[in-house]
């Protein structure tokens, strides 16, 4: 396995692995999503965001992992995401964190240490970060014993249960 940071670019040129792994990683429970088309918009959405970074897995030729996201504005947006999250998690949302908007392994390869790698890898150069996920999803274990604080349970602007964690770094990762 090799792990790279890639350029938004290099994200762009993977866009068929990368829908694939989200079909993988997203299509079953707990998350049932059939939005692997839609997931297309919203990693062109990703892309335009800057300062991008991206952490890629890969096994051979085959992507088998990969997270991304950037850092937190000042203020808080006013998006709809950003309404539905709880207000406890506000303070959290804003720099000097960085979100974490995807991390995914490839089901296969899942329970190998490669989502610590790749989350290690992205937290490395920054002091906090935040990131949502499924109250099901077995990621939770991971952001658990990463040392990450789990916050509030909400519902999203889709009305879906959601989780909000955030992790500050005492002295770095």
């Amino acid at each position: 396995m090799q792990i790279d940071q890639l350029t938004p670019a290099g994200l762009a040129g993977l866009r068929e692995p990368l829908l694939d792994l989200y079909g993988r990683c997203f299509s079953g429970p707990p998350w049932n999503e059939n939005l692997t088309e839609i997931y297309l918009d919203v990693v062109d959405k990703h892309l335009a965001d800057p300062g991008l970074t991206v952490f890629a897995a890969r096994a051979g030729t085959d992507l088998i992992g990969v997270i991304y996201g950037w850092p937190a504005p000042a203020e808080v947006p006013d998006t709809p995401f950003h309404r539905s999250l709880p207000a406890s998690a506000l303070p959290h949302v804003v720099a000097p964190a960085v979100g974490v908007a995807e991390l995914m392994v490839h089901p296969d390869h899942q329970g190998k240490g490669i989502g610590r790698e790749l989350l290690t890898r992205y937290m490395k150069q920054h002091s906090a970060g935040w990131l949502v996920t499924h109250p099901d999803a077995p990621a939770r274990a991971l952001y658990d014993s990463a040392g990450w604080q789990r916050g509030e349970q909400f519902r999203n602007q889709r009305d879906e249960p959601r989780v909000f964690y955030f992790h500050q770094a005492e002295k770095g990762w």
